[in-house]
């Protein structure tokens, strides 16, 4: 999976940390590969070797000492590798967005799936307690193209995993039809990427189950983080525990603001600034 336009400058942050520090060899999820594998191709003389091969082959490269520091995504119910220290880096999620005007104020997955899966009964706002004028209108649903990023997998993997979805799910193909989409059809749900809603369009707030005693998050910084928010998938940045000086100058940059900056810019999630924190950091 490859997300295009992300952390250009990322390397600029991390440059003069590891310039004067020794050759670091960082291994990273291939979600970040673009266009950090370029950046760092074209500064082999920064002693910063960085490829991007997967999270699984991250962890294996630090394990049989190939790599020095590695980015992964752990998706929520995995655990952590436990031989390694791990500090949170940043998230991806997805937003479910409906028109300004829909009464709807939340969801929780399992009506989500019901509404994605072939399947599935929900079609119709009623089904969701709305009622006249929205109880008989249909659902129009809208998601991303699987070739533009996790965005679809991650709904998928929360949802209705493997199964097939429903027929006349419509494909967004630019942020300009979103918006059109959301603003112009009122009966419409979208799903995109990020945090903010388009104009004229309101996020809902999910919930990872029904029932009286669930509550339902919107997508914050601090929800995402905290992990109430169900749709995100997170990245940490792993490090051996007796990591040296140079690779814990290499996390301190991957932490700083300006990092948290360009990956804000890109559609990731920073982690806040408070829980900002380096391994072994005092």
């Amino acid at each position: 999976m490859r997300i295009p336009a992300i952390l250009s400058a990322l390397a600029l942050a991390i440059l003069p940390c590891a310039a004067n520090a020794g050759s670091v060899r960082i291994q990273a999820s291939d979600i970040l590969a673009n266009p950090l594998s370029g950046y760092f191709a074209s500064y082999a003389a920064s002693k910063v070797e960085c490829t991007f091969e997967g999270s699984v082959n991250a962890l294996s490269a630090m394990r049989d000492g190939h790599a020095d520091l590695a980015i992964i995504a752990v998706p929520d119910g995995q655990k952590l590798p436990g031989d390694f220290e791990c500090t949170p880096f940043a998230f991806d999620a997805a937003i479910v967005v409906v028109n300004e005007n829909n009464p709807l104020r939340e969801i929780n997955l399992r009506q989500l799936a019901q509404i994605l899966a072939r399947s599935g009964s929900l079609d119709k706002w009623g089904g969701l307690g709305l009622r006249d004028p929205w109880e008989t209108r249909a659902i129009t649903v809208y998601l991303p193209d699987s070739s533009t990023g996790v965005t679809l997998q991650l709904l998928r993997s929360m949802t209705i995993m493997s199964g097939p979805m429903k027929d006349g799910i419509g494909t967004l193909a630019s942020p300009e039809q979103t918006a059109q989409i959301v603003r112009d059809q009122t009966s419409s749900m979208v799903v995109i990427r990020g945090l903010v809603a388009p104009l004229g369009g309101r996020a809902l707030a999910v919930s990872l189950k029904d029932g009286a005693d669930q509550y339902a998050y919107l997508p914050t910084q601090d929800s995402i983080f905290y992990g109430d928010y169900a749709l995100r998938l997170p990245f940490f940045i792993a490090v051996k525990k007796d990591a040296p000086k140079e690779v814990r100058d290499v996390v301190d940059a991957l932490l700083t603001d300006a990092t948290a900056d360009v990956l804000g810019a890109a559609g990731f999630i920073p982690v806040p600034k408070s829980e900002r924190h380096s391994p072994g950091a005092k």
